[in-house]
């Protein structure tokens, strides 16, 4: 049954009895979107056809046509339904993500290695001893000996050692736990070598000595 006619005349509104029911068939399902209601013909159009609709407890409204069946409509599609380009896909791709790992690992900035400073402090002192060695002045070296062994015990002990007397020598035994005999034997020998303008070899290995054996009691 013929229900209603485009501008050209050709049906776009069919009405087929089935049993106990009606199939209706619109060819524009979208004059009855909301957009097509703003328009008063519209509204118009969209209540005539739904008055056709008689009272019932199911109406079945059926979009199939106007939407397709569902499937896929990417381009992509062609590609992934054959197993063979499907397979060439997925391998240009692995192989370009490869190509720019490589690439970007290969055009870092190579990081230079450091080399860490080495201690040139036993370097230095065997350069210096080697001057005054080849200088031979023996009471350059030890009165040196005598200045940093001083400002040792300023430093680490506290003691004051602008005097070297007895009051010296005693706190000397009681800050460093060294023997009171040797204290005064390294005391006497520090005065003796510290007024001194020759040293002799001898003399310059035994207050060696005898320095050393005090760091050696105090530690």
């Amino acid at each position: 049954m013929l229900i209603g006619e485009n501008a050209n005349h050709k049906a776009n509104f069919l009405k087929y009895s089935f049993g106990k029911g009606s199939l209706y068939l619109v060819a524009n399902p979208k004059l009855f979107s909301n957009y097509a209601l703003l328009n008063p013909r519209g509204a118009e159009y969209a209540a005539t056809a739904l008055s056709y609709i008689k009272s019932t407890r199911q109406v079945i409204w059926d979009e199939y046509y106007s939407q397709g069946d569902g499937a896929e409509d990417s381009p992509m599609r062609v590609f992934l339904s054959k197993p063979a380009l499907a397979w060439a896909y997925y391998i240009t791709i692995f192989s370009l993500l490869t190509f720019v790992l490589f690439e970007i690992k290969r055009t870092q900035r190579i990081i230079p290695v450091i080399e860490p400073l080495s201690n040139t402090t036993l370097e230095f002192v065997n350069v210096v001893g080697q001057v005054y060695y080849e200088k031979r002045n023996n009471a350059n070296i030890a009165h040196k000996k005598i200045l940093y062994l001083l400002e040792h015990l300023r430093e680490e002990y506290q003691l004051k050692t602008n005097k070297l007397d007895a009051e010296f020598t005693e706190k000397l035994t009681g800050k460093l736990g060294v023997d009171a005999a040797f204290a005064k034997d390294l005391v006497n020998y520090l005065l003796f070598i510290g007024v001194q303008e020759h040293v002799s070899d001898r003399e310059l290995i035994e207050l060696n000595k005898m320095i050393e054996k005090l760091y050696i009691q105090s530690a």
